[in-house]
């Protein structure tokens, strides 16, 4: 899954989250599962979203810096122009 946005993560997150607790309930069915085990479970799941949120960020920031490039070299690409045709008036003055 390509992850764009914000809630595109959000999303990824609830289906691992929703995956994993599922795969947690199987496991554990017929024996109950300790305050402990769990807290460890959740903890290793917590790095992972941490982590998670950690690279779509930085996706994020990739994306908004190239963005930005393009804004910057069609802004200089216009003001290049603006010069060339107020040369060209001054010519033909």
């Amino acid at each position: 899954m390509d992850i764009k946005t914000v809630q595109d993560a959000l999303k990824l997150q609830q289906e691992l989250n929703a995956k994993l607790t599922q795969q947690f309930e199987t496991l554990h069915k017929g024996r109950k599962i300790t305050v402990a085990a769990l807290l460890k479970e959740k903890e290793k799941e917590l790095t992972r979203v941490q982590k998670d949120v950690e690279i779509v960020t930085r996706e994020r920031d990739q994306a908004v810096s190239r963005w930005d490039q393009r804004i910057e070299q069609r802004k200089a690409a216009l003001v290049k122009l603006e010069a060339e045709i107020a040369a060209l008036k001054k010519q033909v003055s």
